[in-house]
Formats: structure tokens, sequence, C-alpha cells
């Protein structure tokens, strides 16, 4: 292949195929779905809430705090989940990078949904850290991810407690060709 072809290629089609893989586990989130629940043990009371074996605690913690934290996202971001809302309580910080593909953070939302690492419990303010969370998971829900990827950092931090942030997230959502209301 000649220097045009492989720029070509570099140039378009690897992006292309990039799309399409990443694209490949986007449904899991925008469904709220978890591609890892079998991994993982619900909670009796609450099956939103996946856990690993020596977390039921957590879990717990997780379960009664949950609906005020999505009350407080939908509010804030003025619509509601589009799908169901799964949370996933890892027990130590290999799981929550073997989910994450992340290190030395206390909580992510990635393809396979919304996961927690054992240290997070530990803070003060858990519930506003599972809030923070959720609004990534209702914004990767109302849009794709690889859409939420080409909005720049600032625009999804804290979103779900700044209200500031709703407008910007109402606005990029609002220039997105798929964007319904």
């Amino acid at each position: 292949m000649n220097k045009t072809g492989q720029r070509a290629v570099r140039q378009y089609l690897i992006p292309i195929f990039l799309v399409m893989v990443a694209s490949c586990a986007d449904p899991y989130v925008s469904r709220g779905e978890s591609p890892v629940a079998d991994e993982f043990i619900p909670l009796d009371s609450d099956v939103r809430v996946l856990y690993k074996e020596t977390m039921e605690e957590q879990a717990t913690t997780v379960s009664e705090v949950l609906d005020a934290s999505i009350r407080s996202v939908e509010l804030i971001h003025g619509k509601a989940f589009t799908g169901e809302v799964r949370v996933h309580v890892c027990d130590n910080p290999e799981c929550f990078t073997d989910y994450t593909g992340l290190k030395g953070i206390l909580a992510a939302v990635t393809g396979k949904g919304l996961f927690l690492a054992p240290f997070v419990f530990a803070q003060p303010d858990f519930p506003e850290w599972l809030t923070h969370e959720l609004s990534h998971l209702h914004l990767f829900q109302q849009i794709s991810m690889i859409d939420a990827a080409l909005i720049p950092q600032w625009g999804t931090r804290d979103s779900a407690v700044m209200p500031v942030q709703r407008t910007l997230i109402r606005s990029i959502e609002a220039l997105l060709p798929h964007h319904k209301d």
C-alpha cells in the first residue's frame, strides 16, 4: 500500500472501526443493562444494586440512598433516566480496575455500567459521590457514550450537583442530531 493509502486508512478507516467497536458496548449503559451482572450478586431488597460477595452491607447503603440520588439527577437534568439504573459494588481495587480499566479513583461509569470502588464508602459524602456518578450514567443514557466522549470533560463534571451545568447539558443534547425531548 502506498503512503496515500496508508494515510487514508489511518485517517478514516481506523477511526470508523474504533467507533464501531466502541458502539458495541454502548447499548448496555443506554438501556440500563449490565453485561457483567452474572459476576455480581443482586441485592435481595433492590436488584438494581449488584455486589461482590463481601460487600452486602455496602450494597444496602447504596440501596438506601439510590432513590433520592436518582430523583436529584432527574430533577437537575430535567428528564428521567431512559433505562434501568444498575450500580456495581466492587470488593477491592483490583475488581474495580478489572471492570473499569481505571486505578486510584472511587467510582466510574463505563460501557459496562456504574461501578463503585470499596473506598468510596469511607467518604462522609458518599451519597453525593453516588449522585455525581449517576449524573454521568444519566448523560450516557440520554446520548451515546461516543457522543458524550466528544463533550469536553469540564462539561460533564458535577452536572448532578451544579445547576449551572443543567443548562450546558441541555444545550449539548439539543445540538445532537438524534436528540428527542
